[in-house]
Order: structure tokens, then sequence, then C-alpha cells
């Protein structure tokens, strides 16, 4: 389930390009299209400054969806988002999908959701060409109990694993803005799961309004067990099993956040490095 070992010194890109069309009235209908060959990545190597070869730079059609809404109901099917808010180090990777349905209803802070469908072949990311055998089931329960505070827990099951899940936010109210978090995931059959703990901030916010999001920090420790299979590969951010501590920073660059750039640091079993400039156009 591993990835291939990253190569010391690349080029890499990333495109993503996704739209939405009111149809009639009825429903919405959604499509998500992206560079990266894998669940886990939306990035392709563009050249090898080892090798000195350049790279195929294929785009995807990874998710495509219908939603629709009435009052606190909301119902996605097709090649859905595997999240529905904010990614997690347990949580199942944003760049990823679920072949299948989710069913949501939120009201007054609590929110109740199930998903059903099919995650597999985690190296076929086209849309029209996945096995779509449901192998997965999430049923997950999330409350905000104050304005500081969210919990959320859930059971999953994919494959022959049956997972209990747990988070919990916590906005702490300093000079500086720092969000905590907590989460793990159990399999009690064969006694294995996957943790991790969060610290993020946008470290200059205090400053003004002028400097929101112009230096966006989060640090987490995650362990993910080695036999916990196949959840374990589908987490966020997913390169290997075992210890990683990481160190994600980002910010814009412009006023209106088009120009950005990024830098992330994973000290794991193999240690890596990666800085760079996004673009976001939108209309």
């Amino acid at each position: 389930m591993e990835r291939e070992e990253p190569r010391k010194q690349r080029v890499q890109g990333a495109v993503r390009l996704g739209a939405s069309l009111d149809v009639l009235g009825w429903f919405d209908l959604y499509g998500h299209v992206s560079t990266g060959a894998t669940y886990t990545s939306r990035w392709s190597t563009l050249y090898d400054l080892e090798g000195g070869d350049p790279s195929e730079f294929p785009l995807y059609f990874r998710r495509l969806w219908v939603e629709r809404r009435w009052g606190v109901t909301r119902v996605q099917l097709g090649a859905i988002p595997p999240i529905k808010g904010i990614a997690s180090s347990t949580g199942i990777d944003a760049d990823g999908w679920i072949d299948g349905a989710r069913l949501e209803f939120d009201e007054g802070g609590t929110s109740v959701e199930f998903v059903a469908g099919a995650l597999r072949e985690l190296d076929r990311p086209n849309v029209f060409n996945r096995d779509r055998s449901p192998n997965y089931y999430e049923l997950e329960l999330t409350q905000q109990i104050s304005r500081a505070l969210l919990v959320e827990a859930s059971f999953e099951k994919l494959d022959d694993g049956d997972f209990l899940r747990g988070e919990v936010r916590v906005d702490l109210d300093t000079w500086l803005p720092v969000r905590v978090g907590a989460e793990g995931i159990y399999d009690p059959r064969r006694e294995t799961g996957i943790g991790g703990v969060t610290l993020a901030s946008d470290a200059l916010a205090a400053l003004g309004d002028a400097w929101r999001d112009r230096l966006n920090l989060r640090i987490w420790y995650a362990y993910i067990a080695p036999d916990v299979g196949l959840r374990g590969a589908v987490a966020d951010d997913f390169v290997q099993f075992g210890h990683a501590l990481s160190l994600f920073a980002k910010g814009r660059l412009t006023d209106t956040g088009a120009l950005g750039w990024f830098a992330r640091g994973v000290w794991s079993k193999t240690p890596r490095i990666t800085a760079g400039l996004s673009l976001s156009v939108r209309r």
C-alpha cells in the first residue's frame, strides 16, 4: 500500500478544475478534474532533476456527482467527495473519491451523515474506469457543542475492517487564533488503528485584516499502524505507514489570494521537503 519512495529532486505540478451546473432547478451537477495518478495525491512529476527525463502530465476525471438539498437534508450521488468538510489526519484524503452516495442531515450544530459506496482501486483516478462494487460504509455524528468545541464520532466499515473513529477540535480564544485537534481510529477486532494530533493557526491574523491568510501554519503528528491496511492507505496525505511529523505552511501573496505560496516538511522513514507557488482562478 505504500507509495514509491520519493525521488530526491524533482519538479512537480498540479492542476485542479472544478465546475457546477444547476439542472433546471432540480439538482446540481458537479465535476472535478485534476492531475495526480493516485488516490491521495493530485501532484504529477514534470521533470526528474536526477534522471533528466520529462514526464507525462495527464488530467483525470476524478469525481462526478449530482447533489440535491431539501432544507436540512443533502443528498449526493455518483463519484462523490470523500469528506464533507475539513480534512483531518485520520480522515479520508480530500483528493480522493467514493463511488456511491451520501445522505446528510444538518440542523442546529448537529450533523448526521451516512455514506455507502466503493473505495478501491487507488491507482485508477478516472471515474469512468473503476470497480464500483460497494466495500465502504460510514455513519458519522458531528456535534458543535460550543463556538469553540466540536466533537465527531463515527463507525466505518472498509473491506473486512470495522473502525471506530473519534475526533475533538478546540478553538482557543487567545490573541493568536489556534485550533487544536486530537483524533483516533481503532479496529477492535484486529487491535490496530491510526492516531493523530494537530495544531493549526493563522499566525499573522492578530496584526489585522491585511495580514489574514498570509501565514497559515499546520503542525501534526500521525501514526498509521502497518496492519491497518487499506484504511491507512487512504488517510489524509498518506505517504508511508508508521510515525510521521509534518509541518505545512501556506499564505497568499496578493490581496485577492489568487497567487500564493506553500511549503511542507515531512519527517518519517523517508523525510522530504516540498515548496512552491499556487495560482487560483475563480469565475
